[in-house]
């Protein structure tokens, strides 16, 4: 016989005798399996004496699952001498065993089943884990019986079950799973959790958790793990009320949120979480205020680092109150330093301020007069770009910041002034810092000083700041304002010294304007009304060819009476024509230089008509514009004597001096110098007086036929 039929051969006579074997096995095995029910009080002792309780079962069966003997227990009871434990009630164990296990003596089962049970588990203060209900071994140990069998090797599966989580480390409040399904499979220090469950019906709907465990997870902090958990339709209300969180947040009233989260933990406490949440149809109420959150969602990556933590966070985007913070990145770090303090950095991309303020103002962050402050203000913009780093390690915090705003505005509030559309970028410390403004159609608006807002066409300018041990010193080398009448150019400096009233060096140039918009840029708060009226209906027309602007000082010497400090706007106007007082003759033509110094105003025209009559020079003084109650009116009339008629003839002083206007007629050349004193008080009468130099001069009465010619002298 050859090799080849004899390898033949030998094969076909092994594989004959191994199914005869694994055929009388079986065999064997199905004729104990039916027999198994009788083992049932032998099982109940056997349990009873290993754990130290009467074990009562209900019913034994078993059957054969494939070429695998599975062994089920039906109405298994722990009857506990124990009265403060509650006793542990399975519905069904199945116990799968393999053969060739068996055949080595091993009787552990590859694969445990529970069904039909309600489970209790409990995370005790120092972290390790155990299942209620089995009596304690060590009655000195306040903590329930352990089972660590549950990570013995194999598969373990709890099917249609009620579960209940107690978490005594956290004190949180019990939390009962429905219609659970879980799966622990095990291989050495390596462990795989999933479970599929209801949430209570006040919290939510169904959700998913499935976690890697590399140590043993029941017997204390020694293990590590990756988890991930996804849950849908959870009732936020009731999420909030279940977390034990040391925040003092706003009442959630209503809201539903989803999240999708992977989390790794080591030592038994989470060192990173990342995935995405959000929520929709939130509301939540303080005291005062309520905050409707229509949607909000993210994604995030927080995790531990360095003692602290981080935490990044992609397409953060929310609605509220109809204002929307669209997607953008956020970035925190908190890192502890040295024991004593803490540093916080945070970086976004983009921050809607108009949402940022809803939210804060709604929230238990800020007091009650500061959230009064944000409503008032109505702040809108964006933030971008911004860095904010805060140092607490000594006794005075230290703090960075750096950001972009864009169309930034906010309402006038109290002694803050409000602005529109403006646009800038900035980076200050608590001790200096820099300001970049590049707006175009914006607005300020101080109210109660200026009528209406001021409109900006264009600023541009670069503020800088500093603090030393004297104060705080605030400098622009160059402003640049562009109004719709005018356009300026000034060098700013205000020194703020400690304890002291602050100082202030402003020099401003500016161009052509039209005067008849001065109302619009008239301090109208801080000015008497009588000025405020006659420079409103005094300047009819002027144009303005360019001055400047001095205000050097303190600002609370305003307005220097005393020559304290300096306030003087200077500037040249042409073909400007002046109402300076009802009833008396407009002022045309004007050529002049106006000079606001201090408390005074003074105009010194260097040609002008009045009422036909031409001036060679005169002069309107304010001594005071808040105290005088004499406008001073100084002129040179160089012109025909018939218009001194003319002038007296639409004056007050007509009435008083009519008989001889009214009743004679003057020729001839004159130089008049003419002092009036117009009054700004009620119950005050004008004063005129002056010298009229005649030469060749002529009077006629002509109802009376009489003349007289030659008339030269000084009247």
């Amino acid at each position: 016989m050859s090799k080849v039929r004899l390898l033949g051969h030998s094969l076909l006579w092994f594989f004959t005798v191994g199914v005869f074997v694994l055929a009388v096995l079986l065999a064997l095995s199905r004729f104990y399996i039916v027999k198994v029910d009788e083992y049932k009080v032998d099982v109940e002792q056997y349990l009873s004496e290993e754990i130290g309780e009467k074990v009562s079962i209900n019913k034994m069966s078993a059957r054969m699952e494939g070429f695998k003997p599975e062994v089920r227990f039906l109405g298994i009871k722990l009857v506990s001498s124990q009265k403060q434990a509650a006793p542990l009630s399975v519905g069904e164990l199945r116990l799968l065993f393999n053969p060739l296990s068996l055949l080595q003596g091993y009787f552990t089962p590859e694969k445990i089943t529970l069904a039909h049970t309600d489970i209790s588990i409990k995370r005790f203060p120092d972290g390790h884990i155990s299942l209620l209900g089995i009596p304690e071994k060590n009655k000195d140990q306040q903590v329930a019986a352990d089972f660590s069998w549950l990570l013995a090797d194999g598969v373990f599966h709890v099917v249609d079950s009620r579960v209940v989580w107690q978490d005594a480390m956290r004190d949180a409040v019990d939390i009962e799973l429905t219609n659970a399904q879980i799966t622990f499979q095990n291989k050495g220090d390596q462990h795989t959790l999933g479970v599929q469950a209801t949430l209570p019906e006040e919290m939510g709907g169904p959700f998913k958790l499935s976690m890697r465990f590399n140590g043993n997870v029941l017997s204390g902090a020694d293990w590590r793990a990756e988890g991930y958990l996804k849950a849908e339709n959870v009732d936020l209300p009731h999420l909030i009320s279940r977390l034990d969180l040391n925040v003092d947040l706003p009442q959630i009233e209503t809201g539903m949120a989803e999240l999708e989260l992977w989390s790794s933990w080591d030592k038994a406490h989470i060192s990173q979480v990342k995935g995405f949440f959000s929520v929709k149809n939130t509301l939540l109420k303080s005291v005062n205020s309520q905050l409707e959150l229509q949607r909000f969602g993210s994604q995030f990556n927080w995790r531990k680092a360095a003692k602290g933590w981080q935490l990044s966070v992609n397409g953060l985007s929310f609605q509220t109150n109809k204002v929307l913070q669209k997607a953008s990145r956020l970035s925190v770090q908190y890192l502890p330093v040295d024991g004593k303090g803490y540093r916080l950095s945070m970086a976004s991309d983009q921050l809607n301020l108009a949402a940022v303020s809803n939210v804060l103002k709604n929230i238990n962050i800020l007091d009650e007069t500061k959230k009064s402050t944000l409503a008032q203000l109505q702040i809108s913009g964006e933030l971008v770009k911004s860095h904010l780093i805060i140092v607490t390690d000594k006794q005075i915090p230290r703090w960075a910041f750096c950001g972009q705003l864009k169309n930034y505005s906010n309402h006038a509030f109290d002694k803050i002034p409000g602005v529109k559309n403006v646009t800038a970028s900035a980076c200050s410390t608590q001790e200096r810092g820099w300001l970049d403004v590049n707006t175009e159609s914006g607005s300020v608006n101080f109210k109660g000083l200026f009528r209406d807002p001021l409109l900006l066409e264009k600023v541009v300018a670069r503020l800088t700041w500093l603090k030393d041990q004297q104060g705080w010193s605030i400098k622009s080398k160059q402003l640049f304002i562009d109004t719709p009448h005018i356009k300026t150019e000034s060098r700013l400096a205000i020194n703020l010294p400690e304890g002291e009233v602050p100082l202030i060096d402003l020099q401003t140039k500016f161009g052509p304007a039209d005067g008849v918009n001065t109302p619009h840029y008239l301090p109208v708060g801080v000015m008497p009304k009588s000025v405020i009226k006659w420079l409103d209906n005094g300047i009819i027309k002027a144009n303005v060819i360019g001055g400047g602007v001095l205000l050097k000082g303190a600002l609370s010497d305003f307005p220097y009476r005393n020559n304290e400090g300096v306030f003087q706007v200077l500037f040249k106007v042409e073909e400007a024509k002046l109402h300076y007082a009802e009833q008396w003759p407009d002022t045309n033509s004007i050529s002049a230089r106006v000079e606001f110094k201090n408390q005074g105003l003074r105009i010194e025209a260097s040609e002008a008509t009045i009422a036909g009559n031409n001036i060679k020079k005169a002069s309107v003084i304010f001594a005071d514009l808040e105290k005088s109650p004499y406008l001073q009116i100084n002129g040179l009339i160089e012109d025909d004597i018939s218009g001194l008629y003319h002038f007296l003839k639409q004056s007050p002083l007509h009435k008083s001096m009519s008989g001889l206007i009214d009743q004679s007629e003057v020729s001839g050349q004159t130089n008049l110098k003419l002092n009036l004193q117009i009054p700004l008080r009620k119950k005050l009468e004008p004063k005129i007086s002056g010298d009229a130099y005649l030469t060749d001069n002529s009077l006629r009465f002509p109802e009376l036929d009489l003349s007289v010619e030659n008339i030269q002298g000084v009247v």
